[in-house]
């Protein structure tokens, strides 16, 4: 019987994973581990052994090749397995990825017009882009699992708010008890925990539906220093708030699963959508995990031009960011749509969760997911696809250069060489975003600050005609949202001058009729006397 490929997981708790036994027909043995199973002298590693049948701790050779499913940012132990293994037998060489560097990367690409504007936090032009954008996303750059997600807004009193998160179920004690009947108490809990809530808007607006602000302040100073001390010296990100489609008034995204399969090409072997709470403004905390056909049933603006779209949209940032990055196997996109039906990106996850999948109930779905990244495994160690197709990074990066002449496969100094012009490169790309970002920030600042004034407006020169048209239908519709706010104020000022009017012969009336009754009292006095 023909000896088995070997491949290795690398993992930060190894155990026993029942889901990784769907290999049991690709003819392969696994071996799950993390680093202090490691003998790097004895080049040998003791882990979690599945053989198609059962699990057993045991010590092995080094695998043929190592499928990467730690939860890290760093390159150095991928690199030195890759030292024992071979260059590229190692895949998704991080799997903690940084928001920012991925927007940098993506912001200039032909992904770029699918990003929402994005900022990295700092405080002293927060106050700036609460000005021009009302409803802000902050979060942490390198963040996951939806935790630590704010949502940040200055509303039309200018109070200054931040909210962790918006839903709760609404009971009797959490309803405001001042001024407030039992019928009224009854009345807010029906409309309060519906499904199906026609005035869903109004309500997510109503603050006796939300969860109390974390940070509630008139003061922005006050609401400034707050917001450090929350999120005190992390790197933070701010994008600006897109109100997704929903179905059901429950927002919803789509997950797709990009992988690479036998041959080493990129696609997307499946997805989902994942529906948030009634009021919740991200899709993390989600009530619902839906097929994609059945969300494309659903009332919404989803259809199947859309997935194919965002099929194709998902394939292309894979690409991207593996030639910037490094050698990748896996990844999903998550992906939002406004209500305009646009596709925006949300976010790449490195380390894809796949549990969910299992909640819509198709197991072939399931299935591939779990073992494509396998399978490519299974490739990269019996050398079915040339390490050179997988170093493509490299290559591109020293095109032209006398290196790239040699050959990479059989020069181990070359390589090494090749990695460190990459690193530096990375650096010196990331050192030019960062003197570039903050000129980028402040011109994008200053042309939102000209939109809002309207006396500017005839004055306004951008040589960028398609940027001129749309800032000035920004500014009519700031100019029609005044209107209508004017227009409004107007009606119910009317309102209160019609009700005192009202008040005011009404209490002329009861005057008049008390006088009337104090002649009649008067007639029957001196009628009794």
């Amino acid at each position: 019987m023909a000896k088995k490929t070997l491949i290795g997981v690398l993992v930060r708790n190894p155990g026993r994973v029942r889901d990784f036994e769907r290999t049991k027909s690709l003819n392969v043995d696994l071996l799950v581990f993390n680093s202090k199973g490691i003998n790097w002298s004895k080049k040998r590693i003791r882990g979690f052994f599945f053989n198609g049948t059962k699990w057993e701790k045991k010590s092995c050779p080094f695998p043929g090749a190592v499928y990467n499913r730690s939860y890290s940012s760093e390159r150095q132990l991928v690199s030195k397995i890759e030292g024992v293994i071979g260059k590229g037998k190692v895949f998704n060489c991080i799997t903690r990825f940084d928001k920012w560097t991925m927007h940098q990367i993506l912001q200039k690409s032909s992904i770029g017009s699918h990003l929402p504007d994005t900022y990295l936090f700092q405080s002293s032009q927060l106050l700036k882009l609460l000005s021009t954008y009302r409803k802000l996303i902050l979060k942490p750059c390198k963040g996951s699992l939806g935790k630590r997600v704010y949502l940040i807004e200055q509303t039309d009193d200018n109070k200054f708010r931040l909210y962790i998160n918006i839903h709760k179920n609404i009971t009797n004690e959490e309803i405001p008890q001042e001024n407030l009947e039992s019928s009224d108490r009854n009345t807010l809990l029906d409309e309060a925990n519906k499904t199906n809530i026609k005035k869903q808007p109004e309500l997510m607006n109503d603050e006796r539906f939300l969860v109390p602000a974390k940070i509630n302040t008139l003061n922005p100073e006050d609401f400034i220093k707050s917001i450090n001390e929350l999120i005190k010296n992390e790197r933070f990100l701010v994008q600006n708030f897109i109100p997704l489609d929903q179905t059901n008034q429950k927002i919803y995204d789509i997950r797709m699963y990009v992988q690479k399969n036998e041959q080493g090409n990129w696609k997307v072997t499946g997805g989902l959508s994942r529906l948030g709470t009634s009021t919740s403004y991200v899709t993390n905390m989600c009530t619902e995990i839906k097929s994609l056909n059945n969300t494309i049933k659903c009332n919404n603006n989803l259809s199947v031009d859309k997935i194919k779209n965002m099929k194709t949209l998902g394939i292309q940032i894979a690409q991207i960011l593996e030639r910037q990055i490094g050698h990748l196997g896996e990844l999903s996109v998550d992906f939002g749509l406004d209500q305009q039906g646009k596709a925006w990106l949300i976010e790449v996850n490195g380390k894809p969760q796949r549990k969910i999948v299992k909640r819509i109930n198709y197991s072939k779905l399931t299935r591939d997911i779990y073992n494509t990244p396998f399978k490519y495994a299974r490739s990269l160690a019996t050398n079915r696809i040339e390490i050179s197709k997988i170093n493509n990074t490299s290559r591109q990066l020293l095109a032209g250069s006398p290196l790239s002449n040699n050959n990479l496969q059989d020069n181990k100094g070359l390589l090494e060489k090749i990695e460190e012009h990459r690193k530096n490169a990375e650096e010196n790309e990331h050192k030019l975003i960062g003197t570039l970002r903050e000129l980028q920030d402040t011109k994008k600042l200053l042309a939102a600050s000209e939109a809002r004034e309207d006396k500017q407006k005839k004055n306004l020169v951008i040589n960028n005609e398609e940027f001129n048209k749309d800032l000035l239908e920004k500014i009519d519709q700031h100019r029609k949202s005044t209107d209508e706010k004017m227009r409004r104020m107007e009606e119910r000022d009317n309102r209160i001058t019609e009700n005192l009017r009202e008040l005011k012969e009404t209490k002329k009336l009861l005057v008049t009729s008390k006088e009337r009754e104090d002649k009649q009292t008067k007639k029957w006095w001196a009628f009794w006397k």
